[in-house]
């Protein structure tokens, strides 16, 4: 069960990075007509909510709050903004 989560979450980021990416270009065009624009938003609003999901559902796995990460063996969480896959979607420093 917990590979078929894994997995989805995996497909449903995946799929929020394109839907970004082809956003950026449709906000891009100043000429984009209202349609296809209000199409995008509807898109990146079920992308967002896929993402808060798997955020959320992720988080419930975390060890409680007190636990040393580094006691675990695992890295500790970087900060948004920061790594590459955020320069992908465009980002502004």
């Amino acid at each position: 069960m917990s590979r078929l989560a894994d997995e989805t979450e995996a497909r449903q980021l995946a799929e929020g990075l394109d839907v970004c990416r082809s956003a950026r270009r449709v906000l891009d065009d100043p000429l984009t007509p209202n349609a296809e624009v209000r199409y995008t938003a509807i898109r990146l609003t079920e992308c967002l909510a896929d993402a808060l999901r798997v955020a959320e559902s992720r988080g419930r796995r975390l060890p409680p709050a007190g636990d040393d990460a580094d006691d675990l063996g695992e890295e500790p969480i970087r900060e948004v903004g920061n790594g590459p896959a955020d320069r992908d979607l465009g980002a502004r420093p």
